[in-house]
């Protein structure tokens, strides 16, 4: 029997193309996701390992089954919307983790969700490691941003830097270097269109990772529904961090920029 490793499962396709990788690293994968909901959503319905779902506010209950499997090494994926952890009904075990942390940012709580894994012998491993070949690369992906764009990018990646490294979010939509919205606890989607409202046409959208990412948890993510919505939004230009940010569902995402007029490009900060 191969060896199992485990899948806490948030929103989108990452944990369906992390089981995928772990099948091909010759690993068993068992899904562990927080509802009923996810279970019923569509990149579930393909998948043929094991699911398992805990209500997320039992984490003593879910750290028992990870051992009892005799799974080592777990892996976070996809995505863990900060309103989940507002809404926890908690437990002893998270009931301590809450007692320990500074904020309810989600850097602090997953770090220390973290910790309680590793202090019950299980490791956590980097999302990189089952996501290797998806990791944006620098350059322009879809598209020529102009020189004014490219400006705008330069200037995206600085204050999208700051609200990354201060735990508020990952994206920023700019224009003639002028900041029209900042992503915050409604997510990066919300953001898109709220800054393609503001700025009308012509914005570039800006998406990065914190200085010191941890590839553990909350990596800077884009794919397919990113792209659309940035489409939808009016966004001219689609900026991710280079060698920082995964990029999933690539062709899907690429056809829909170059139908639709957006470039994408992996900006790789000199």
């Amino acid at each position: 029997m191969n060896k199992r490793a485990g899948i806490i499962a948030g929103g989108g396709m990452m944990p369906v193309l992390v089981a995928q990788s772990m099948r091909e690293k010759g690993l068993e994968p068992v899904i562990m996701c927080s509802s009923q909901e996810k279970l019923r959503s569509p990149q579930f319905s393909s998948l043929e390992e094991e699911i398992r779902v805990f209500e997320l506010g039992n984490l003593a209950e879910l750290t028992q089954f990870i051992y009892n499997k005799g799974i080592g090494e777990i892996v976070f994926a996809g995505k863990f919307p900060k309103t989940d952890f507002l809404q926890i009904i908690p437990d002893k075990a998270w009931a301590k983790i809450f007692a320990n942390v500074s904020n309810f940012q989600n850097e602090e709580i997953l770090s220390a969700l973290i910790e309680h894994f590793e202090e019950n012998g299980i490791t956590v491993s980097s999302q990189a490691k089952f996501l290797e070949g998806l990791v944006a690369t620098s350059g322009a992906l879809v598209g020529q941003p102009t020189k004014e764009e490219l400006e705008d990018i330069a200037y995206g990646f600085k204050m999208a830097k700051i609200i990354a490294d201060l735990d508020i979010g990952q994206t920023v939509v700019v224009k003639k270097k002028t900041v029209f919205a900042v992503e915050a606890i409604d997510g990066t989607n919300e953001t898109l269109l709220r800054g393609g409202k503001l700025a009308q046409e012509g914005a570039v959208a800006v998406k990065v990772s914190r200085t010191n990412q941890d590839w553990r948890v909350d990596v800077a993510t884009i794919g397919a529904e990113t792209v659309k919505t940035a489409i939808d939004a009016g966004i001219k230009v689609l900026a991710l961090e280079a060698e920082k940010t995964i990029l999933l569902e690539k062709d899907e995402a690429f056809q829909l920029a170059r139908e639709n007029g957006l470039s994408i490009y992996g900006y790789l900060e000199k």
